[in-house]
């Protein structure tokens, strides 16, 4: 979906991450390290601006 967007013409993808606290036993910095390493798979599949 991402290269269609990206096929498409778009510029750039804007992410909204929002995490639900569904595992207490996860900490900050885990959910943290979460959203990052999806903005990474994220961007290594297109080449458009991820800001």
């Amino acid at each position: 979906m991402l290269q269609k967007i990206e096929d498409a013409g778009a510029d750039a993808i804007e992410l909204n991450i929002y995490y639900i606290p569904t595992d207490f036993q996860i900490n900050g910095l885990r959910v943290e390290d979460m959203c990052i390493e999806g903005c990474k798979t994220i961007k290594s599949a297109v080449k458009i601006l991820l800001p």
